[in-house]
């Protein structure tokens, strides 16, 4: 039951639905309903939940101006999940700030930094049991990822899903796990010490293992992503 405060800024309005019809705009901020202040999406479509079909007071922010929009709500299927909705996206305000060369190379290492130890973090919460391993998605909720970047206005939202992605991949492909680069450099790190090659035969009892490993992680992977894609299908999966 707890959220962060975040407001509610209209990032897109889909034509023919309740919001485009009451004159919603990009850009606006939806700062109530029916005089009952938002603070956050979750608690909007919890209200939109309660009141139904009802007509609704949008209390909104535009340019720094107060307007209240009249919008009815209407019972709406997207990916097979079935809400009364006013029919608009939402994000975060964004504020573009241009830096010079070396400060930018510098904020671009943080948020590289920043992204690759999640990876890693994430990882340690599954091992430690405080995250599910139901989080992790493959190739299916990639694309539909890519797909809602794609639908967003601008450029910026599927350049940096992508950035994400690709640097995602090379984190996972330096883990010390064999077949993969960072289980081949450490083979060698290995080798290395000892001054002399590891046997084949052991080589090929841990690549049989790593690879076994990670038939299974695809596996799970796609497994998640056919759950959360076709709603009700995890009852006829075991």
């Amino acid at each position: 039951g707890w959220g962060a405060e975040r407001p509610i800024v209209v990032m897109s309005v889909t034509a023919g639905m309740p919001a485009a019809k009451a004159g919603l705009q990009e850009d606006d901020e939806i700062a109530s309903l029916n005089g009952q202040r938002m603070c956050c999406i979750e608690e909007l479509l919890d209200y939109l939940a309660q009141n139904k079909d009802k007509p609704l007071r949008v209390g909104i922010l535009r340019q720094g101006k107060s307007l209240e929009l009249t919008a009815t709500p209407v019972l709406n299927t997207i990916d097979g999940d079935t809400a009364y909705r006013l029919g608009f996206q939402f994000g975060d305000r964004m504020i573009v700030e241009k830096l010079p060369l070396l400060a930018a190379f510098g904020q671009s290492l943080e948020v590289n930094k920043s992204f690759s130890f999640l990876f890693i973090e994430v990882v340690k919460r599954v091992v430690e049991r405080k995250v599910s391993v139901k989080q992790f998605e493959g190739p299916i909720g990639i694309g539909r990822a890519v797909g809602a970047a794609a639908r967003q206005p601008g450029w910026l939202p599927l350049l940096s899903l992508t950035a994400a992605i690709s640097l995602q991949l090379g984190v996972l492909n330096l883990l010390p796990i064999p077949i993969l680069d960072g289980g081949m450099i450490l083979l060698l790190l290995i080798e290395g010490t000892i001054r002399h090659d590891i046997s084949m035969r052991i080589k090929e009892r841990i690549y049989q293992v790593a690879f076994v490993f990670l038939v299974m992680f695809m596996g799970l992977v796609i497994y998640n992503d056919l759950v959360k894609a076709v709603p009700g299908l995890a009852k006829y999966l075991p």
